[in-house]
């Protein structure tokens, strides 16, 4: 008879092959004591990707599958994502999906859950996805007491409305405003909501200014809801929508109800229609939302500017003079360590002038404040996910596999 470890020391030495698929997978079939922890590590993060054969038999049918034949396994997930499009070509699969229903409410112990759904189409393909099955059973799923992390990409800003209580992080990507009733009822819209962080990234508004209104006062709620607890905050905003003029006196958002913020991630644009001859100027309303800021106990801030325009014969830098001026109060930005400036340029022959520029209001800024630590830096991409905060990082970082 052959001895026997306890079950935690097999998920000691188990847990050393965490990011070995392969390796994980022999084990599982070389002992049978070490099947239910190679299977925690295995499938604790599950991504379902678009359908690509013939039939459009997606991993998403083979998920459901899984969860038929293996109801035990369901405990192991923590991590879901699904992945609407891959490429832009792509069709989206989500609302004709009829899997997903079924598979969501099984998952009674996930932690993480992210959403990837980039279409056109947003509003004919929304009405259907609310209609179907698949939005009563993320609904439902939202209410899960160990539910942390949220990460929605293209859905409705009144999705945040249905925030279990228990969230502590939540990221929306190209949110948009829809109005159609769902199935369920939402949270009471004046209950705090503990937030320890927040991203969020605005669509490009261009001609749908109304619409970015009605988004910022959906924001404004949300953040006057987790004020108190929020403590990182990426905001990506839409370049029509805060460089509008009188965006800075019109915003709705009040940013000085940030009382907890420590650390705060900003994009923001600055483009030339030569066309037409207008400039599409953010500062004046980011010069307003750093000084509504200035109370707030922000240890590090980080801001990527993107210079989107070519064929000017100068660079208008003159408004760092103005943000640099916010900056170097004395009685603003008390716990202030870290300021970041991220610079990218459409025109790479205006990088040294650009970079040039904001450096010497940087070292004036020093200079005046010995404590901060502030940084002018190039980046390549002008829409790189700039940050994320998933509270665990392993999430991340485990390699992808098909189902």
């Amino acid at each position: 008879m052959s001895a026997q470890f306890p079950p935690e020391i097999d998920d000691e030495i188990v847990s050393y092959l965490w990011d070995e698929n392969d390796s994980l997978k022999a084990c599982s079939l070389a002992c049978r004591a070490f099947l239910p922890a190679c299977q925690k590590h295995l499938l604790s993060k599950i991504v379902l990707f678009p359908p690509t054969d013939k039939k459009k038999r997606g991993n998403s049918a083979r998920f459901q599958q899984l969860l038929e034949n293996s109801p035990h396994i369901s405990k192991y997930i923590l991590y879901l994502e699904v992945i609407d499009c891959l490429k832009t070509k792509e069709q989206e699969w989500l609302s004709k999906d009829t899997t997903l229903a079924y598979s969501l409410p099984l998952l009674h112990c996930l932690k993480a859950l992210v959403i990837r759904y980039r279409t056109i189409d947003h509003g004919g393909n929304w009405k259907r996805i609310a209609r179907g099955g698949f939005m009563g059973s993320l609904l439902d799923l939202m209410r899960l007491p160990c539910l942390t992390y949220l990460n929605f990409e293209g859905f409705p800003v009144a999705m945040v409305n249905y925030c279990p209580p228990s969230l502590k992080h939540l990221a929306l990507h190209d949110t948009m405003h829809l109005d159609f009733a769902f199935t369920t009822s939402p949270t009471d819209s004046a209950k705090t909501i503990y937030l320890d962080s927040l991203k969020i990234q605005l669509v490009d508004l261009r001609a749908v200014t109304i619409s970015g209104r009605r988004e910022r006062d959906e924001m404004r709620m949300l953040l006057s809801r987790c004020a108190d607890s929020l403590e990182e905050l990426a905001f990506d905003p839409a370049i029509f929508d805060i460089c509008l003029p009188g965006a800075a006196f019109s915003d709705p958002i009040d940013w000085s109800v940030l009382t907890n913020l420590r650390t705060f991630y900003i994009r923001i644009e600055m483009a030339c229609d030569t066309a037409e001859g207008m400039l599409y100027n953010p500062f004046p309303w980011f010069i307003n939302m750093i000084t509504q800021l200035s109370s707030s106990p922000i240890e590090a801030f980080v801001v990527q500017v993107n210079y989107l325009f070519g064929g000017l014969d100068t660079v208008d830098l003159s408004s760092w003079a103005d943000v640099m001026g916010v900056f170097s109060n004395q009685k603003r930005f008390l716990r202030l360590r870290k300021l970041q400036i991220l610079v990218h340029s459409f025109k790479p022959s205006d990088n040294k002038v650009i970079i040039q520029g904001i450096e010497t209001h940087a070292t004036g800024l020093m200079a005046t404040r010995k404590a901060i630590d502030c940084g002018v830096s190039l980046v390549d991409g002008a829409y790189d996910d700039f940050y994320i905060f998933p509270p665990d990082p392993t999430w991340m970082q485990k390699s992808l596999r098909d189902l």
